[in-house]
């Protein structure tokens, strides 16, 4: 029998199957599967190890996540097509190309993302254009055919490159830093709470004084400690502002290990001191000063189902991935609680807020009894989004995607749409505000208040500006993203004052050395904020991200911003009330002037009557539908919550006679049970004359 040929160059169809025609066949879906499947995912993750550090992935599984990447896809279709040949040599075939079809049209799909990232139709045609002619070439053209084989050598490179020359490999080879020597000479208690993604003027009046009516914790805060109002971040990313804080220096290395920052708060009290280290995306505290228990070892399982949805983002169309879990809104985990917040990300080393606030409070509860010389630290991903949270600690109940906020982060034009962002972040803000008071409420109940050293700080901001990234610095978005609140309490301070001298993040570590006088020969870009010398001049930012201003009252126009959409920030009424009728939020319905039923109905996906005490969940944020819309349709409304206005109804969009609308409910007026909701709509649009819409129950299920 002759020996088995490529297709197109004569053989037989009934010829049989041998083992050199599969090696072949698998060296092609080998080439193919490095470049379509392999490369795009090392190379995400090559250049994003911040990923590995945060989900607790060890060397040995980040390695055995690669081999995986790159070889298990092939052999499965390789696995597939042989038993196809056993079976019928023409079925082999079909399956084998079939498998070089795919592996063409991923990589079409991937080569579109980078040249029509927004077009579904380039996407497509690229995709079936690539597939097409791949498959061709290897059906047809016996120097394509060969050309594919040479191919299997790309994934052996493509690995090597991960393994060898990434950002990714100090992680596989690095090692640990250990304790410092160091004398204190003053020792105290040291308690660092690091906040992530909370901007100063989300705390602000525009005059710039806190506000109290809205975050008593941080009002508390400031009157027992040192508020240092003019703080800027250096970075506004977590994985370099966390380190910066922690170690005094401008970030220089993506990776937040202790390899990378072996001079840190840790290393450097690590010898003298208990430490009670909590670590959300970072790996500063090395695990020979940590618990082991404390440190993180993700699933393998989780990261391969991560690197598949990410190679999802890469190859599908805009319109699909839309509808995918994000994978730029948290750590890792990505498909956890994608339901809530449109794809927010989920377990602890993400930015699950419910996760994020029962370990926040557990590191409350077991902070240090007097006696023992503890640095407790925590970072927590509050009140970073997804913004769910409210005061009570109650997640919102399906507040659905976020508006105005598109796949790359970048807020909408319409500040309506910006302004209900803004909104969610506040409410997680003052759940915030209650465990800033439960961490006093703590050191009194342990009697060590007086004597810690207390730092509370934010390592960065998030942006409300239309137009604009809301995470990333832009042009007249730095006071959003930089200045951060900073609180220090030093031991023995009795009263609050406010400092708007220059600070900056750096300053923490040099500040705490001071503080308590530790005799190290470590060298800070930051200064001591209780030096009293000459100060710098400017505010510098690790990479030239940006120019930031130098003086504090940049932030205050966005808190004046932050009220002329929310004209109940600086009082009782909250975050309910909003043009055109924020005057009417809590006013009883007989006060109003309501003249009969309308023709138009109204439905939720989350009634309020079917809320109690006892829900695990809060249906604050109302999304809906009106129905049975003709003529003018009302730009805004009402929602009335037993008997008395609760919210503003707006945001509509319409699509027919239907319309699609949003609002926020204020929490007082919602009873233990028993609740009922109407929705009045004005008669003409933004006048004060009012007609009820007729409730209708949405079908479940």
């Amino acid at each position: 029998m002759a020996p088995p040929t490529e297709p197109g160059s004569g053989a037989r169809p009934d010829d049989e199957p041998s083992a050199p025609s599969l090696l072949g066949d698998g060296a092609v879906l080998l080439g193919l599967s490095g470049l379509a499947v392999a490369q795009p995912l090392l190379d995400l993750l090559g250049r994003n190890p911040t990923y590995f550090v945060a989900t607790g992935l060890s060397p040995g599984r980040i390695l055995a996540l690669a081999l995986l990447v790159t070889f298990v896809p092939p052999a499965v279709l390789l696995a597939l097509e042989a038993v196809a040949t056993v079976a019928d040599r023409r079925a082999g075939r079909l399956v084998h190309l079939g498998a070089v079809a795919v592996l063409g049209a991923l990589l079409g799909a991937g080569l579109a993302r980078h040249v029509a990232s927004s077009s579904d139709v380039a996407t497509v045609a690229l995709a079936v254009v690539v597939g097409g002619a791949v498959t061709w070439g290897r059906a047809r053209v016996p120097a394509v055919a060969l050309g594919l084989r040479y191919l299997a050598a790309a994934p052996v490179l493509v690995l090597g490159a991960f393994v060898f020359a990434s950002e990714a490999t100090p992680l596989l080879f690095g090692g640990q830093a250990g304790a410092a020597d160091v004398e204190v000479a003053d020792p105290a208690p040291v308690l660092l709470l690091q906040l992530d993604e909370l901007p100063l003027a989300s705390l602000l009046r525009p005059d710039g004084t806190l506000n109290e009516a809205r975050f008593p914790g941080f009002a508390r805060l400031a009157a027992r400690s040192t508020w240092y109002r003019n703080a800027t971040s250096v970075s506004s990313g977590t994985n370099r502002s966390v380190p910066s804080i922690v170690t005094g220096t401008l970030p220089e290395s993506e990776l937040p290990t202790s390899a990378d920052y072996p001079d840190n708060l840790f290393t450097l009290l690590g010898g003298s001191y208990d430490l009670d280290v909590h670590e959300t995306v970072t790996q500063l505290c090395p695990t020979s000063l940590c618990p082991p228990s404390d440190t993180r070892q993700g699933p393998l399982g989780d990261a391969v189902a991560d690197s598949l949805l990410v190679l999802a983002h890469v190859v599908l169309p805009p319109s699909l991935r839309s509808s995918l879990p994000a994978v730029d809104r948290s750590w890792g985990d990505f498909f956890d609680r994608d339901a809530l917040a449109g794809g927010g990300g989920g377990a602890e080393a993400e930015a699950d807020p419910q996760v994020q606030g029962a370990q926040l409070d557990a590191w409350i509860a077991g902070l240090a009894p007097p006696g023992v010389p503890t640095v407790s630290y925590a970072h927590v991903l509050l009140p970073h989004s997804p913004w769910l949270l409210t005061r009570s600690g109650k997640p919102l109940t399906e507040p659905g995607p976020l508006p105005g906020s598109d796949e790359d982060g970048r807020w909408s034009t319409d500040p309506v749409q910006v302004r209900e962002g803004l909104r969610r972040h506040l409410l997680q803000v003052e759940y915030v505000d209650t465990r800033i008071d439960a961490v006093m409420d703590r050191l009194d109940e342990l009697g060590t208040w007086d004597e810690t050293l207390v730092v509370v700080v934010a390592d960065h901001g998030v942006a409300f500006t239309p137009g604009q990234p809301g995470r990333f610095p832009a042009d007249g978005t730095e006071a959003e993203i930089f200045s951060v609140p900073l609180f220090v309490k030093y031991p023995g301070q009795a009263d609050g004052r406010v400092d708007d001298r220059n600070a900056l993040t750096i300053d923490v570590l040099p500040t705490v050395v001071d503080a308590l006088d530790v005799g190290t020969d470590w060298t800070f870009d930051g200064q001591s904020l209780l030096d009293e010398g000459e100060r710098r001049v400017d505010k510098p930012v690790a990479g030239n991200e940006t120019h930031l201003p130098v003086y504090v009252d940049q932030v205050f126009p966005v808190a004046e911003r932050n009220l002329s959409w929310l004209p109940g920030l600086d009082d009782e009424r909250g975050l309910a009330p909003v043009a055109p009728y924020a005057d009417l939020v809590g006013r009883a319905e007989d006060e109003l002037d309501v003249r009969g039923e309308s023709p138009i109905g109204w439905q939720t996906f989350e009634p309020v009557e079917d809320y109690t005490e006892r829900s695990p969940t809060i249906p604050l944020v109302q999304v809906g539908t009106l129905l049975d819309v003709a003529g003018d349709v009302p730009a805004s409304g009402l929602f009335v919550v037993n008997g008395r206005v609760a919210g503003v109804l707006d945001d509509v969009e319409c699509d027919g006679d239907r319309c699609g609308f949003r609002g926020l409910l204020d929490e007082r007026t919602l009873r233990p049970a028993g609740n009922r909701m109407d929705v009045l709509l004005p008669e003409v649009d933004g006048g004060r004359t009012f007609v009820r819409a007729r409730y209708v129950p949405m079908r479940r299920g």
